[in-house]
């Protein structure tokens, strides 16, 4: 008899935002400074390993920083860019509590006059 084993792992809703200037890039064989000030934002992604990914607000960067820890994820981005403008914040996000499913009972009824 299999017996199943349910994900009892709960997702970190932390959330670091911080907000950084001159990308550090390797580009044509020379390592390169662009001049980028960019929000970024770090956050759980995948929660069984843990992976913390480390994202642009604008979506132009792909998640570029990836690690198992929050820390070295934020570490990674600061040896990214050159310079901090505005120090890490961090805040809870409220996921999916909270939220109203939306199903049959909130659906009205059509009038069968129609």
């Amino acid at each position: 008899m299999s017996s199943k084993r349910f994900n009892t792992h709960v997702p970190d809703r932390t959330m670091y935002i911080g907000e950084f200037t001159g990308y550090r890039m390797v580009a044509f064989g020379r390592e390169q400074i662009l001049d980028y000030t960019a929000e970024i934002r770090v956050y759980q992604a995948q929660v069984s390993p843990p992976v913390w990914v480390a994202v642009d607000h604008m979506g132009k960067m792909d998640p570029a920083f990836t690690s198992f820890r929050a820390e070295d994820t934020m570490r990674l981005v600061q040896e990214g860019f050159t310079q901090c403008v505005r120090a890490w914040e961090s805040f809870q996000t409220g996921g999916l509590q909270g939220t109203v499913k939306l199903g049959p009972q909130l659906v009205p009824k059509r009038s069968k006059s129609a």
